[in-house]
């Protein structure tokens, strides 16, 4: 295969080597264009005129491209992103680039972890870098990544279930003056659980744990918040009188 000896010596283990970061395909494929002609310098940078005369090599990171094919490794898949470069040769007479442009091209066809796109960008494209339209091919590079996956404490004690019975939760939420504080915003803290009072004050959990019979509110009204720790009573009994204000119970 053309060029392949030289492919190989940089892209030997490229499923396993292509883990990394956005910067490390770039200093590979710098490699891979160093390695096929020697004598160019290879830039990230988006194409420019040359003005002294030297043949350089341009690799433009250009799209990242979402990459759906479904690889994954072991247990846990791969993130995955397609990175879309746009190649140009450009200084030295017309004849050498296009030679080292042809060289570049057939690489990259020869080479199964590249895709090589052939369709020329628009014209529009061109004007918008303020340049003439040049010879260019387009190179996809995958870009994979494992995901972590959460380490997960072992259990090292057999799970104990405590059963609770499920009673009701009545509140009175008053105001200053002792006025219902209607439309107030009342939570429980465990389980997650949150209501409003109503026109005369009250609020109700229809359904909670009897255990622990210590609950903790959280009662937003009239701008204000507060915390508040109660006691649950019996189903049957008076409901919980709240002081927002005080912060009495």
């Amino acid at each position: 295969m053309l060029y392949g000896h030289l492919l190989d010596c940089f892209f030997p283990c490229m499923d396993k080597r292509n883990n990394g970061l956005i910067e490390d395909v770039d200093l590979r494929l710098q490699e891979w264009a160093r390695a096929v002609v020697p004598a160019a310098e290879v830039k990230l940078e988006s194409p420019r005129d040359s003005a002294d005369g030297g043949v350089q090599i341009n690799m433009y990171l250009l799209d990242l491209l979402p990459d759906n094919s479904s690889v994954t490794s072991g247990r846990s898949p791969l993130l995955q992103l397609a990175l879309r470069y746009l190649v140009t040769v450009q200084g030295g007479a017309p004849l050498e680039a296009h030679r080292l442009l042809g060289l570049l091209v057939v690489a990259a066809m020869d080479h199964p972890e590249f895709t090589l796109e052939l369709d020329p960008p628009p014209a529009n494209f061109w004007s918008a870098m303020g340049l003439t339209p040049r010879p260019a091919f387009m190179l996809r590079m995958s870009l994979r990544v494992q995901r972590q996956e959460p380490k997960i404490a072992w259990v090292r004690k057999s799970i104990e279930v405590h059963h609770s019975d499920m009673t009701p939760l009545v509140g009175l939420l008053l105001g200053p003056g002792d006025m219902p504080l209607c439309g107030a915003h009342v939570a429980l803290d465990s389980p997650p659980l949150s209501t409003h009072t109503d026109t005369k004050g009250i609020f109700r959990f229809s359904a909670v744990p009897s255990e622990p019979r210590q609950k903790r509110l959280q009662i937003r009204a009239k701008g204000l918040e507060q915390t508040v720790d109660v006691e649950q009573v019996a189903s049957d009994a008076k409901p919980l009188v709240i002081h927002f204000e005080m912060m009495e119970i």
